[in-house]
């Protein structure tokens, strides 16, 4: 998530319609193609399971707030 652009309690948050919204109404590009956020993709069609992880912190990279997950 780039800093100064969104609140960082979005870190580890579930993309759902009601974010997508929060997101348009501060107009951030919901599908994050100006670079304001990634997401992760933890379950699908073409997973044989989901993934489950765990949160274990924040910390900042290159001005960049990071969630940091593992494997749960």
């Amino acid at each position: 998530m780039r800093d100064g652009v969104l609140d960082r309690s979005l870190l580890g948050r579930r993309l759902d319609h009601e974010c997508a919204a929060e997101l348009a109404a501060c107009g951030i590009d919901v599908c994050g193609e100006r670079g304001e956020y990634h997401t992760v993709v933890t379950n699908g069609p073409l997973f044989a399971r989901p993934i489950r992880l765990a949160t274990s912190g924040q910390m900042k990279l290159d001005d960049c707030p990071l969630l940091l997950t593992e494997c749960a």
